[in-house]
């Protein structure tokens, strides 16, 4: 779809973010194809020609489909208490993080956390510090 939009704009893009990929997967996609393709148009629109597709440049709902899909259980989802808080915990920290562009006093903040405590929490789930 991607190709198809750049070509109806006459635009060129250099490919897509490895976090937008991320995100675009993770997303539910509850509209279909209809959904996809209206992303990938406005994706293409925006993005400045020569440059290639940012985490930035997604629609709030697709950016933030992580942390809705961490907390996801399913019948195939493994009911490990720990493990499913431990996951929603390290998708909300990366998204804190992401909103405030790698300020981690701000992500703290956010989160309603000290910032020593995020640093631990960071550390905990293996999150660069």
């Amino acid at each position: 779809h991607i190709n198809r939009f750049c070509h109806e704009q006459g635009k060129r893009v250099q490919g897509i973010a490895v976090k937008a990929l991320r995100a675009l997967l993770n997303y539910d996609y509850p509209g279909n194809l209809p959904e996809l393709e209206n992303i990938a148009r406005q994706l293409v629109y925006l993005c400045p020609s020569g440059q290639p597709i940012d985490v930035n440049l997604l629609p709030e709902r697709v950016r933030t489909s992580s942390i809705r899909s961490a907390a996801r259980i399913d019948r195939d989802t493994e009911l490990n208490l720990d493990r499913l808080v431990a996951d929603c915990e390290r998708a909300a920290i990366r998204e804190a993080l992401r909103r405030s562009h790698g300020n981690k006093s701000q992500a703290a903040r956010d989160l309603g956390l000290s910032r020593n405590g995020l640093a631990m929490k960071m550390q905990r789930h293996g999150l660069e510090d």
